[in-house]
């Protein structure tokens, strides 16, 4: 399906876009959070500061020219920063930008990618997806803005440091996330007539998380971690992909390499709580990897090897899970083999042992981790 529908996708929502002559800042209104969100989160920001504040600004109606002047005189060129907030955050992730870092219809191909179907494998290539400038700028701003877990766990007896970064938002489809009420909330900036407009910091949804058919409260028991909504930069490449591949996705699970070293070994993705033929896809950015697919008990059948560059996908469908193993393997010297890569994979999770089992293996409980001054590097957060 081509993508070029996907023009002006930062509008999600009931958020709208606003334009201004000659002097242009691009801003997104979101929903309005609670105070009960706020005020969790402002503890939490005492505790850690907010990165630069210097791309978005989200507003409900256009700035008059008294609150232009209140925000700065170089408001214009440069636009203030908005961030999505959630209480399961553990700081708030920042927006994609509002110009340059838009996904729209030039940055996306519009091609409706190379169908492979060889027996029981069937896969939808993108080379590339998005194209390099834009592939580039993504993988910087997720690579910077995003929370890292470095998980470690117990699998058969052995101790498993996984060896990747990772970090994964969404929830199945037994539960919804409340939506944010309509009371104002969030930092503002600009003087006390123009906060109501003017909100840097933005709820992605309410604090509580809701059965998606009685719409009543889940019971605590039910998540062993409490789910995390989906952060509006994620949500915004969600919507492309989903328009390419014409599929619903309620998961998003991202995976950092940080160098040759950083693998993830031979798996299916063909959990029970990913339900009959899951549709998987892949988006890869920064560094070319070797994507290698092998199939579970045919010997006679060869492998398939993609070389993943920045903007390529590869979208897993049909039978392909049930019968084929894929894998990014570990690569030697210094080559752009070995470069750092992003890899941002979309998937539709049935029930709550799916949420379970991503907040487990892609979250867990050690410490967090950001990307600073070209470094992974530990964050302390305290409430």
């Amino acid at each position: 399906m081509p993508v070029h529908s996907c023009r002006g996708l930062l509008a999600c929502g009931r958020a709208k876009v606003f334009g201004f002559s000659n002097k242009h800042v691009f801003m997104m209104a979101s929903a309005w959070g609670t105070n009960q969100i706020m005020a969790l989160y402002s503890r939490k920001k005492q505790k850690m500061s907010s990165p630069e504040r210097t791309v978005q600004v989200s507003v409900s109606q256009p700035l008059s020219a008294v609150g232009k002047q209140n925000l700065g005189h170089t408001l214009a060129e440069t636009p203030v920063r908005t961030y999505s907030t959630h209480p399961t955050y553990p700081f708030p992730i920042a927006d994609l930008h509002p110009s340059g870092g838009l996904l729209h219809s030039e940055s996306i191909l519009t091609s409706a990618g190379k169908v492979i179907k060889k027996g029981d494998l069937d896969l939808l290539y993108f080379q590339a997806f998005i194209k390099a400038p834009m592939a580039n700028m993504l993988y910087k701003h997720l690579l910077h803005e995003l929370p890292w877990y470095k998980v470690m766990y117990i699998a058969r007896g052995m101790t498993i440091n996984t060896p990747r970064y990772t970090t994964v938002f969404g929830i199945d489809e037994t539960a919804v996330f409340e939506a944010p009420s309509d009371e104002e909330g969030g930092e503002s900036v600009g003087d006390d007539e123009e906060k109501k407009h003017i909100r840097t910091h933005i709820p992605v949804a309410g604090p509580r998380v809701l059965s998606a058919i009685s719409k009543q409260p889940v019971p605590e028991n039910v998540y062993h971690k409490p789910p995390r909504p989906i952060p509006r930069c994620l949500q915004e490449l969600k919507r492309c992909v989903e328009q390419a591949t014409d599929e619903y996705y309620n998961f998003v699970l991202v995976n950092f390499y940080a160098d040759g070293t950083h693998s993830i070994s031979p798996h299916s993705d063909d959990e029970s709580f990913l339900g009959t033929n899951p549709c998987i896809a892949s988006l890869s950015l920064g560094g070319t990897r070797d994507f290698v697919m092998k199939h579970k008990t045919r010997k006679d059948v060869n492998s398939e090897k993609f070389a993943l560059r920045s903007g390529d996908m590869v979208v897993m469908r049909g039978t392909t899970q049930a019968n084929w193993f894929h894998s990014i393997p570990k690569r030697t010297g210094k080559t752009q083999a070995t470069a750092p890569r992003i890899n941002v994979t979309f998937r539709k999770c049935i029930n709550a042992k799916g949420s379970n089992n991503y907040s487990h293996y892609n979250v867990g409980s050690g410490p967090i981790h950001r990307f600073v001054n070209g470094a992974m590097m530990e964050q302390t957060i305290t409430e």
